[in-house]
């Protein structure tokens, strides 16, 4: 049931939607950290829900800055049991 309603939202979402979700999270992207993260979740939602314990964030450090980088590692372990 979880998995259909994140997979609706992933397909409907556009990055004014994700640019408002980082901001409420106190992450402020950059157009680039903003693109990238967008264009990733749209690519690779699919098989990170499928084996969310296998997505490994670490890979990614080198499109964020740091600050922004602890923030969503601090959201993905968050949010990575309910899935």
């Amino acid at each position: 049931m979880i998995h259909n309603l994140i997979i609706n939202y992933i397909q409907n979402m556009s990055t004014q939607d994700l640019h408002y979700y980082a901001s409420k999270q106190g992450i402020n992207f950059s157009e680039e950290e903003l693109n990238f993260s967008y264009n990733f979740i749209k690519n690779n939602y699919q098989e990170v829900l499928k084996n969310p314990a296998m997505f490994d964030f670490n890979q990614f450090a080198g499109y964020y800055s740091h600050e922004n980088f602890i923030k969503i590692h601090n959201l993905i372990n968050k949010y990575r049991h309910y899935l």
